[in-house]
C-alpha cells in the first residue's frame, strides 16, 4: 500500500477522496478536547476587521464541521473593537440546515443570564448540542458517533496563539541574510 492511501495518523480512518478541499489531517488545526479547532480568523487578522476572532470546531475522527465559536465585540469610540464577554456559538441544523445561534460564558465559573443552559434545540426540534452554563462547555454528537466536549473558551484561545516556530524562521531567514551580506546592518 503506497503512502498516498495510508490515514496521516494511525487509527484514524481516511476520509473519501472526493473532497479536496480541506486537507487530511487537518495541518493548520490544534487538537482539543476530543475535537480539532481551526482557525478562520486570528486575533491579528481580527483586529483589521469588525468580525471578532473565529475558529471551527471539527469531530476527531471524521473531520466534520460541529460547530464554530465567534468571539462577541462591540464598538466602542474611544477604543475601537472592544469583547463584550460572551462567546457566541453557531451550529448548523443537521435536519432543517438552519444556522442556530447561542451565547457562552467567555469567564468560566460565571453563568450568562441569557446565554445557553441544558439541552440546545433547533426550532425544528432536532437537538443541536448539550451547554454547561457555568464552565462554558459545550457538548456535541458527531453523525459519525463521537462526542466531542469542547470548552468555548479553550476552543478560540487557539486563535490567539502566534504560529509555531515564526519566530524561529524569520531569526534564521535574519542570520543567513547577515551571513551572505556582512555589511547589512541587521
Amino acid at each position: 500500500m503506497s503512502d498516498a492511501h495510508r490515514p496521516a495518523i494511525a487509527g484514524l480512518r481516511r476520509r473519501p477522496a472526493r473532497r479536496q478541499s480541506n486537507p487530511w489531517p487537518p495541518q493548520p488545526a490544534a487538537r482539543i478536547a476530543g475535537a480539532w479547532v481551526k482557525v478562520v480568523i486570528s486575533v491579528a487578522d481580527a483586529h483589521r476587521s469588525s468580525d471578532g476572532p473565529t475558529v471551527e470546531v471539527r469531530c476527531l475522527e471524521c473531520f466534520h464541521r460541529l460547530f464554530d465559536v465567534i468571539e462577541g465585540r462591540y464598538f466602542n469610540a474611544e477604543y475601537g473593537m472592544l469583547s463584550d464577554g460572551r462567546l457566541h456559538v453557531v451550529r448548523k441544523c443537521p435536519d432543517c440546515g438552519r444556522l442556530n445561534r447561542g451565547y457562552i460564558t467567555t469567564s468560566p465559573g460565571e453563568e450568562l443570564v441569557e446565554g445557553l443552559s441544558g439541552p440546545w434545540y433547533c426550532c425544528c426540534g432536532r437537538s443541536l448540542a448539550h451547554a454547561d452554563p457555568v464552565r462554558g462547555r459545550v457538548r456535541v454528537r458527531c453523525r459519525c458517533g463521537i462526542e466531542a466536549r469542547v470548552v468555548a473558551v479553550e476552543a478560540i484561545a487557539v486563535a490567539e496563539a502566534p504560529p509555531p516556530m515564526f519566530d524561529d524562521l524569520a531569526g534564521a531567514v535574519l542570520d543567513s541574510v547577515a551571513d551572505d551580506f556582512p555589511e547589512c546592518p541587521f
